[in-house]
């Protein structure tokens, strides 16, 4: 792992003395360096596994998995969103908001090129930034960035923990039997309540399905599994007698290069 850094200091220069210093000639020579290792290896299609670390909104920085085809991102999951919880008095375990599937045009997610045009740009006008890149594929694996050393909270770190090209993933094991499986707890006492409880999924294109937790074999912890091997982003609608009907819009389910990306969600309903 290679490592380069620059540091501008924050000084007026006349516009007619600009030029290039030492560290700046370097970190542009990198760049250029390892990007022509990353085309050389010609991928178009591959997942990126990164973390962008700012002063944001918890969706910008929850772990992600970008799905890049045709060098263009088409679905990112936050693999980590929010944080697991046990409930009951027995510990009962649920994870929250696995796998939940970000717009790419509300969260910022790049391709790999485009974290190059990222540090290209940032060369350009930030006070600090440090990049890191790996050898096998030259694509940056760090870009620490500080954009002015005398404002606090615009500093941000995109750390890119791997990048795994489309015939490089085995797919062969990837089963999907159901994309989406939520757990129904109390909201005061954190019970499990999932028997009688009705649960709709619809779409903006008319998709829409229903499915009512009531078989004689019910059981109150017993995961509610729906939509089959389906992606996109849906509205939920989740009723049982005695609570408030719960409403969830934009509820995201992604997919990587091998399928759909199950999501495994908890959802609290408030007691009447």
């Amino acid at each position: 792992m290679l490592r380069y850094s620059k540091l501008i200091a924050a000084i007026f220069i006349s516009a007619t003395l600009t030029g290039c210093n030492s560290d700046s000639d370097t970190t542009l020579e990198e760049l250029n360096k390892h990007r022509q290792i990353w085309e050389s290896h010609n991928i178009s299609d591959y997942e990126m596994q990164f973390t962008h670390t700012c002063n944001c909104l918890d969706e910008v920085t929850a772990p992600r998995i970008a799905l890049i085809e045709n060098n263009e991102v088409v679905s990112q999951v936050a693999t980590r969103f929010g944080p697991s919880i046990s409930i009951g008095t027995e510990g009962y375990g649920v994870d929250s908001n696995n796998n939940k599937a970000l717009r790419p045009e509300l969260v910022s997610v790049w391709t790999v090129d485009e974290l190059f045009d990222l540090i290209a740009l940032e060369e350009s006008r930030a006070d600090f930034l440090e990049v890191e890149y790996t050898e096998g594929l030259g694509y940056p694996t760090l870009i620490r960035v500080d954009r002015n050393e005398q404002v606090a909270d615009d500093e941000y770190t995109i750390t890119v923990d791997v990048v795994i090209p489309a015939d490089q993933l085995s797919c062969a094991a990837w089963v999907v039997d159901d994309s989406l499986k939520l757990t129904i707890v109390d909201e005061d006492t954190y019970d499990p309540i999932g028997c009688g409880t009705t649960v709709t999924v619809s779409d903006e294109a008319g998709f829409t399905e229903t499915f009512v937790n009531d078989a004689p074999s019910c059981e109150d912890d017993e995961k509610i599994a729906m939509l089959g091997d389906r992606n996109g982003f849906y509205h939920l609608t989740i009723e049982k007698a005695g609570y408030d009907t719960l409403v969830i819009e934009d509820f995201g389910i992604g997919r990587g290069m091998c399928g759909t990306r199950t999501r495994d969600q908890y959802f609290t309903l408030s007691p009447q």
